[in-house]
């Protein structure tokens, strides 16, 4: 798997025997990654879905943020210098 220029990968293994399980390659999933509901989301609207290991299109995009508990995700735009919250949701 070769990834393209502003993808990232991640690779998920078997804890039984450290084999590869799963190998993702996702634009920006390099980028700000949480984990909520037993789910990832990284930067832009990627989404992982913790049970069938699956990517998808997360309905909101920008930088993903969580509450204390991981219970609540939010989506932050930030300026283009990210100096700034512009607005989250």
């Amino acid at each position: 798997m070769v990834a393209r220029v502003g993808e990232g990968r991640l690779v998920i293994y078997n804890a039984d025997d450290l084999t590869i399980h799963k190998r993702i390659s996702a634009p920006s999933i390099w980028s700000p990654t949480v984990r909520t509901n037993g789910d990832l989301f990284w930067q832009n609207g990627g989404a992982l879905n913790g049970e069938t290991l699956e990517t998808y299109q997360s309905p909101v995009e920008g930088v993903p943020l969580t509450d204390n508990q991981a219970s609540v995700i939010w989506y932050c735009r930030l300026s283009r210098d990210w100096k700034y919250v512009v607005e989250c949701r």
